[in-house]
């Protein structure tokens, strides 16, 4: 049994751009993914040291150098991390360090970005929060953009993305805006409480597992 002297644990954040993951048609982001960092957040601790494959100090060195020039492409960061370390091992080694370095440094450049810009929040239930930056507000209106190389079907994982948003903002319009270049093309999506209810529904039954 809890010890009721420890309260209640902090409501879950989940983000609505994780919410594709959750579903399974995220294309960057896997519903494992989603787990692992809802359990981190929950249980209030950074991966162990031991992941990260260096000492705890050499780790954050590295993200502060890479974050320092986050713009250069990934062949140039992984050459500063082995002029950094020195030591003679593996390409394979390099890699793995690069991208575990480059994961704390995703998420350093959205906790930046998101200070800039107001983050939303709603309670889907006691235990779980939906959070999220909206690209653009128009009149009554979500916008989500999305770039692309050419103009297609707006794809499941930005229609969950812009429902998320609306739902946050409390509005009943949206539009998906894609950007090709210098053109747009804009869909509008109208609400819908029954897409809606089956989202949420596995929103927080996926929690139920952190």
């Amino acid at each position: 049994m809890a010890d009721a002297s420890q309260g209640d644990p902090s409501p879950l954040r989940v983000y609505a751009s994780s919410v594709s993951g959750i579903v399974g048609v995220n294309y960057r982001k896997s519903s494992v993914d989603v787990m692992r960092e809802l359990r981190r957040q929950r249980s209030g601790v950074e991966r162990p040291t031991r992941e990260r494959m260096v000492a705890e100090e050499t780790f954050w060195a590295l993200v502060g150098l890479i974050k320092d020039n986050y713009s250069e492409p990934t062949a140039k960061h992984i050459d500063t991390i082995k002029s950094f370390i020195g030591e003679d091992r593996p390409d394979s080694w390099y890699q793995k360090l690069y991208r575990s370095v480059s994961s704390s440094v995703g998420t350093a450049v959205h906790e930046e970005q998101a200070k800039e810009t107001a983050v939303r929040e709603c309670r889907l239930s006691d235990q779980v929060l939906l959070v999220g930056r909206v690209d653009l507000i128009e009149g009554d209106r979500v916008v989500e953009l999305k770039t692309t190389k050419k103009f297609e079907e707006v794809r499941e994982d930005a229609k969950i993305q812009l429902f998320c948003y609306m739902k946050i903002f409390g509005l009943r319009r949206g539009i998906v805006r894609q950007v090709c270049g210098t053109e747009t093309l804009d869909t509008e999506i109208e609400w819908d409480e029954a897409y809606w209810t089956a989202l949420e529904r596995l929103i927080l039954a996926f929690t139920e597992f952190v």
